[in-house]
């Protein structure tokens, strides 16, 4: 048979009720859907491992210390800083548990995390059918405008600022 009840955990943004609501959907279980899922399931678990393997080498190796770790080809080729100068170092001074060093280093990138995480949430909601209205703020133009204008004033202000 190729279709099977399914619970979804998500949340309900369309009731009045606050809380958690379970849906019930109807989903095809195909093998043409299955297939499609083995194929994604490889690509996920690279993503994942690579992530996994960044923040291992961002936790025990400081970038300063090391040649190979890449350097910014703006500041080589201008002395200025660009706007993402410091965020291998603000990461690792993040995962080491040095906000303040962190921030000392891209005030923008410190900022700029709950951004990323609030457009991870949305990526996960849309893929299970959920939180349409919090989707549609995280990938609304205006905020994606927005971020990308105070990404280059940052740029101009720390120079100026000598941040």
């Amino acid at each position: 048979h190729r279709n099977h009840l399914h619970f979804n955990l998500c949340s309900c943004f369309r009731c009045s009720r606050i809380g958690w609501a379970f849906r019930l959907e109807l989903l095809d279980v195909s093998s043409i859907g299955r297939v499609a899922i083995k194929r994604k399931i490889p690509f996920y678990l690279f993503i994942i491992s690579l992530l996994l393997g960044c923040v291992v080498v961002y936790l025990f190796l400081d970038p300063t210390q090391y040649v190979w770790m890449p350097k910014c080809p703006f500041r080589l080729l201008t002395g200025w800083n660009c706007p993402a100068c410091g965020v291998q170092r603000a990461f690792h001074a993040l995962l080491n548990g040095h906000p303040s060093e962190a921030l000392a280093y891209n005030y923008l990138f410190v900022f700029s995390i709950p951004y990323a995480i609030a457009l991870v949430a949305a990526y996960v909601l849309r893929k299970m059918n959920c939180g349409e209205s919090f989707v549609r703020m995280a990938h609304h133009p205006v905020l994606a405008w927005v971020y990308i204008v105070l990404f280059f004033v940052w740029g101009v202000v720390r120079n100026i600022l000598g941040i």
